[in-house]
């Protein structure tokens, strides 16, 4: 877990929360518990495990977040201002389990501008995120889709939130073998997570996602589903999360 904290930390994201012995840290580029900003839960895989990586692509980092609190004189000609922008360029690479981390085009927002998964099935990907868990589809390509949640009316971010892309690139090469799985999850947000049950059992296409009905646990209320690509998604009520209890 250290080294892949490690890993983040010169990609320009905090340590949200200290390790716990060999428990699990999070780091991202908001705040701990932020509602806005994504961030990445590091855990230790269980001990002799093989981890294996068939639902991640990559995660698209755009560049470093200004120091808004330097206090440095504003650039005086266009190579100063070029130089600057470079010492916030974020150098792509793969971190300790393999998983890479790219620099991608992004507007304002997360740095963290981008999560690409593999899928097989694009439309099915977009019926189960848009129709079930109320995304909206911003890019369509033949091999990409691209979906995003709303930023908060008067939220903290400053820009857009982070891009769920899903591409059909790379799905032949990354066949399932025995092994851990290195990307486990997704948590997402939501008011009312028996209301979002009872959503989700009502449309066709989501009709079979639930895989661990509401269950209170750290502090909140959490609702457990699986995506047409095999990817557990955990809906975690705001309300316990943002509260921290």
């Amino acid at each position: 877990v250290d080294s892949t904290v490690a890993f983040w930390e010169s990609k320009g994201a905090k340590r949200l929360t200290p390790q716990a012995g060999k428990g699990s840290c999070f780091v991202g580029y908001g705040s701990y518990r932020d509602t806005e900003h994504f961030a990445l839960e590091l855990a230790p895989a269980p001990p002799d495990a093989t981890l294996i990586n068939t639902k991640l692509a990559f995660f698209g980092l755009s560049q470093l977040p200004e120091d808004k609190s330097s206090k440095s004189a504003p650039p005086s000609s266009l190579e100063e201002f070029m130089a600057a922008r470079q010492k916030r360029m974020i150098a792509p690479g793969f971190d300790p389990q393999g998983l890479e981390a790219r620099q991608v085009a992004g507007a304002p927002g997360d740095p963290l501008a981008r999560i690409c998964l593999l899928s097989d099935d694009l439309e099915a990907s977009k019926a189960f995120y848009v129709g079930g868990l109320g995304m909206r589809e911003v890019a369509r390509s033949e091999e990409e889709l691209c979906l995003r949640y709303e930023p908060l009316e008067g939220g903290l971010l400053d820009g857009v939130p982070t891009t769920l892309v899903f591409t059909s690139e790379g799905v032949a090469e990354a066949a399932s073998s025995p092994g851990t799985e290195a990307f486990d999850h997704l948590a997402i947000c939501c008011r009312d997570v028996l209301a979002a049950r009872d959503f989700l059992d009502s449309k066709p296409e989501t009709s079979n996602a639930v895989t661990m009905e509401p269950t209170k646990m750290f502090g909140t209320a959490i609702l457990g589903l699986s995506d047409p690509n095999g990817l557990s998604i955990f809906l975690v009520e705001e309300d316990g999360f943002r509260n921290g209890v």
